[in-house]
């Protein structure tokens, strides 16, 4: 029986062979991996086809006016990527937090990307305090976590985000609510 998990074009099952050969990675040291090697094999961005222009189109469309509806002051985006597709957007925002769990893409995009309205933090959302935003933007990361890591061990404490957007794009996800 294929999946969805099937249906990508990358070998989605290359840790799990590591794990059971008893080579284990950190989050951190897999998702390095990853990125370097560009395991996800996206065309347009080393995140993978998530972040790609068509994957991206209609929340390219619809995140400003969101902003505004929120009336977010600080938008939280956990993880950040590559910031290929989030940088094209002029955000209704007083401060953009671009946060990922990789220290050397966080100095690139601190490099080539912040200003006084944005900044980047290494962040490991599984373990580290999340810095207070207006809206928490978690797009295509819950899928990738391992249920030790679910999204009940996330951190929200110090009222880190006031509301947060974070729906997966596999409807039918172990607990997903589509209603």
């Amino acid at each position: 029986m294929t999946t969805r998990r099937d249906q990508v074009p990358f070998d989605p099952y290359y840790f799990e062979r590591l794990a059971r050969q008893g080579v284990n990675y950190s989050p951190r040291e897999a998702f390095d991996y990853i990125h370097r090697r560009r395991h996800w094999a996206g065309k347009e961005s080393a995140s993978g086809e998530g972040a790609s222009q068509d994957q991206t189109a209609h929340l390219r469309a619809a995140l400003p006016e969101l902003l505004r509806e929120f009336e977010t002051h600080t938008l939280l985006d956990l993880p950040c990527g590559d910031f290929s597709w989030m940088r094209q957007l002029a955000l209704p925002v007083a401060q953009y937090v671009g946060a990922d769990l990789l220290p050397a893409l966080i100095t690139e995009h601190q490099a080539r990307f912040a200003h006084d309205r944005r900044r980047f933090l290494v962040l490991d959302l599984t373990v580290d305090p999340l810095p207070r935003a207006d809206l928490l933007l978690c797009r295509d990361c819950l899928v990738h976590l391992s249920f030790a890591t679910s999204p009940a061990r996330l951190p929200t404490s110090n009222g880190a985000a006031s509301a947060t957007c974070s729906r997966p794009p596999f409807p039918t996800a172990i607990g997903t609510r589509t209603s």
